[in-house]
């Protein structure tokens, strides 16, 4: 992957589970895990879901990295203000580039 098609700046947040003292309950927090990781970004489409009594879309978005060991499937995603939920990984090359398939929430 050339250095030149990573234009864009993109923060990766992962989701730790912590328990909260006053209600004594399990809560989701995100926590900053990469800031400013470099990446190219191309837009492939939507998903379109049906709950009861509406249809949802989301749009998937795919992201060009360079290989970080500590991005998996329970990390969110930042670009542009919108959150994006890592739904698949591909590493291509010998641990060189990752491919992050995502959904934005």
């Amino acid at each position: 992957m050339r250095a030149g098609a990573l234009i864009h700046s993109v923060d990766i947040y992962k989701l730790q589970k912590t328990t909260d003292e006053v209600y004594n309950s399990e809560v989701e927090e995100e926590v900053l895990l990469i800031k400013g990781l470099r990446a190219s970004v191309k837009y492939t489409g939507f998903d379109e879901g049906e709950t009861i009594n509406q249809k949802n879309n989301s749009q998937r978005v795919e992201f060009r990295v360079r290989y970080r060991k500590a991005i998996n499937e329970d990390c969110l995603v930042l670009f542009n203000g919108a959150k994006y939920n890592i739904i698949g990984i591909e590493v291509k090359g010998r641990n060189t580039e990752m491919k992050l398939i995502t959904s934005r929430m």
